[in-house]
């Protein structure tokens, strides 16, 4: 699920089930860049904290972000970084409109 990381989501039932629960992942956009986005990684600790784990699987929790060009080596990096500082999983890109090039970092 994309985007859709807010408390009202976490806390949300379907038939008496607990939404999460039928959930594999989530992701969210502009956590990190274009500006870091305080409230969006909240919100992805908040559901890491839940401790899923989908079919015996790590319940994945992914940013994607962008950071303008493929040549912004060092500011992917620090995208990177900071993600998985928080035991999720990164991706970056040029920007959310521009996606015609698949950007490649060697780290």
């Amino acid at each position: 699920m994309q985007n859709a990381t807010s408390s009202a989501t976490r806390n949300a039932r379907v038939d008496g089930v607990a939404f999460p629960s039928l959930l594999d992942g989530v992701s969210r956009e502009e956590t990190y860049a274009p500006k870091y986005d305080r409230d969006a990684e909240s919100e992805l600790l908040a559901w890491k904290e839940l401790s899923l784990t989908p079919n015996g699987h790590p319940f994945s929790i992914t940013t994607e972000d962008y950071v303008g060009s493929c040549s912004q080596d060092a500011r992917a990096r620090r995208v990177y970084a900071k993600s998985r500082e928080h035991g999720f999983s990164p991706y970056a890109t040029i920007s959310s409109a521009n996606q015609d090039r698949v950007c490649f970092w060697s780290f």
